[in-house]
């Protein structure tokens, strides 16, 4: 009930006002635009809008770890990775949509996190230039995987060449169907980072005339395992397709075989020096939970901002 009266709230917030907001995210804040899904999800899932991946990331990583963002969009994932990673470690973000750059900087500056750069590059297979539509949904795409109604030249990188021989615990992918170009210019091989979190959805697959079958088959051959996590029992599961909606069957996070024991360790040993923020776990931490919401920079609690509705 909560989350429909944020998302009611947040729907008519859009209509009638449709000034941005700034919300309270992971001990940080975010401004969120009535114009971007990325930010609604912070306003209808309180921030967790991928429980269980953020869950896994918030048990894995450590403070000084290095993290990959490949489409980070308006910045939610690497704001996320920031807090976690802290001063010591780098998060390293990709996007080449110019509305969401923007966007993202001001993110970032909103929460002075002098641990993420922002590359304004598209990731792919080589370097080169290309047609990328801009202006859906704060959200691009290479244009010929996407009909679009405004198009720019944008360069691309190969993420081996950007990494510049830095070593990276883990990376988030999702690319908007990109993924296997993405990913053949990762020099998946090397196994840096050993793990990833991809976005699997049949349809944008299918426009990149790939399938999620030769994704997974890459990985595969690559050395990486698919596995999901269950965020309150704390455990690792062979990956399966669960559809989520028509054509989306879910996050999966690919493990590099070769460092799963690493991996595992890190999963069993994060009780000991960090507890969990997912809500219903049996050791909550509010200092990685989104509470708040402020409008014109003036704080309100959730109750009070009756145009956003009750969290």
């Amino acid at each position: 009930m909560r989350a429909l009266a944020r998302a009611a709230g947040w729907q008519l917030w859009k209509r009638l006002v449709g000034r941005p907001i700034t919300a309270r995210y992971f001990g940080g804040k975010v401004r969120c635009y009535s114009d971007s899904s990325n930010a609604s999800l912070v306003i209808y899932f309180n921030g967790l809008f991928d429980p269980h991946e953020m869950a896994f990331f918030e048990h894995y990583l450590r403070p000084g770890d290095n993290v990959i963002d490949a489409g980070a969009n308006i910045g939610l994932y690497s704001l996320f990775f920031s807090k976690l990673i802290g001063p010591a470690g780098k998060v390293l973000a990709f996007e080449p949509d110019p509305i969401c750059a923007d966007r993202f900087r001001e993110n970032i500056a909103l929460n002075e996190c002098l641990n993420v750069e922002l590359r304004e590059v598209a990731v792919s297979d080589q370097s080169a230039m290309v047609e990328f539509s801009v202006g859906e949904d704060a959200a691009g795409a290479f244009a010929s995987l996407r009909r679009a109604r405004e198009t720019r030249q944008v360069p691309t990188v190969r993420l081996a060449d950007e990494m510049k021989g830095l070593s990276f615990a883990a990376g988030k992918m999702d690319v908007e169907g990109a993924e296997p170009l993405a990913l053949a210019g990762a020099m998946l091989e090397r196994h840096n980072p050993p793990v990833w979190t991809i976005e699997l959805t049949r349809r944008t697959l299918h426009r990149s005339n790939t399938s999620l079958e030769e994704v997974v088959s890459t990985l595969r051959e690559k050395g990486y395992e698919l596995w999901r996590y269950d965020a309150l029992s704390r455990s690792l599961a062979p990956w399966e397709e669960r559809a989520r909606k028509p054509g989306h069957v879910g996050d999966a996070i690919a493990i590099a075989a070769s460092r799963m024991d690493e991996v595992r360790q890190r999963l069993r040993s994060d009780q000991a020096h960090r507890r969990s923020s997912i809500p219903g776990s049996s050791a909550d931490d509010s200092r990685l939970r989104p509470d708040a919401i402020h409008v014109d920079g003036t704080s309100q609690s959730a109750a009070e901002a009756s145009a956003i509705g009750k969290a």
